[in-house]
């Protein structure tokens, strides 16, 4: 399984990501935003922590908003 942890890391590190990530930690990174497109070509994607983000409620939110709509759609999906 990979899991990744970028607790404490600038977002930068998080886009150095393997293609085969399962389990991505951005939990309690001070993002107010994800990059577009930033899960798009992680196939394998199972699980994003996200908790405890100060996330801003503007135009740089979309992606993120879409993602997470996306993912209810996916049968391994979890509301948590």
């Amino acid at each position: 399984m990979g899991k990744r942890s970028t607790q404490g890391k600038p977002l930068q590190s998080a886009l150095l990501l393997p293609q085969r990530a399962e389990i991505i930690n951005l939990a309690h990174n001070s993002l107010t935003s994800i990059p577009n497109g930033l899960f798009d070509n992680l196939k394998n994607l199972q699980i994003v922590y996200l908790q405890g983000n100060p996330w801003e409620c503007n135009c740089d939110i979309l992606y993120l908003r879409s993602w997470l709509q996306w993912q209810q759609n996916r049968t391994f999906y979890r509301d948590c």
